[in-house]
């Protein structure tokens, strides 16, 4: 399988589409809440009949509203969020960057517990395309590992396959982590995978 990741197209950044839109929109000197208002269009239309399906399916009528635009906004100020992070990758372990990378992990687990789902392939690769091409080290992501699980556990064996790939990838690039302070992980729990056992 590590052959699979060598053949992926390179930089692996492209591969997040949203993500790499609205960063270099705003990176041209584009207004960020008009670019958020064009992809939050764009993503609508995309996902025009997902979200009716939502809406058939929910009980309480909670996916009536368009959810787009918050969606894409809070994606954006996740990965702003995460980019700052990076500059700390060859600072020592302080207790200050320990509690920066935790305050990360509750917000990438507050991304997930608000029932964003449609980003999660997008989030994915954006951190991954951290973790290789910035040298980040996956263990200061509690929450990037219960993303990572989540979608080995729900998106069927090709994603697995790629997942599983990659992470042996980024074990052989990223030196072990200096810390001897321990980061607690927190394993999700999966209500929406449709075979448990599959994992």
């Amino acid at each position: 399988m590590s052959d699979d990741v060598d053949n992926l197209p390179a930089p692996i950044f492209e591969k997040c589409t949203i993500l790499a839109k609205i960063r270099d929109r705003i990176h041209k000197g584009e207004d960020m809440l008009m670019v958020i208002k064009d992809e939050s269009e764009e993503r609508r239309n995309e996902h025009e009949v997902d979200n009716q399906n939502r809406i058939n399916e929910s009980s309480n009528n909670q996916y009536k509203q368009p959810r787009y635009t918050k969606n894409i906004e809070s994606l954006y100020h996740l990965t702003m969020e995460i980019q700052e992070k990076i500059n700390m990758v060859n600072d020592p372990p302080t207790p200050r960057r320990i509690r920066d990378i935790q305050m990360v992990n509750r917000n990438i687990e507050r991304f997930f517990e608000s029932g964003i789902d449609n980003y999660a392939d997008d989030l994915v690769v954006y951190i991954e395309s951290l973790v290789i091409d910035e040298g980040f080290d996956p263990s200061y992501f509690h929450g990037y590992t219960r993303l990572v699980k989540m979608i080995k556990d729900t998106q069927g064996m090709k994603k697995k396959s790629y997942l599983l790939s990659l992470m042996n990838k980024v074990r052989q690039v990223i030196p072990p982590d200096i810390s001897t302070t321990p980061i607690h992980v927190i394993e999700p729990s999966i209500s929406k995978s449709s075979n448990p056992s599959d994992a």
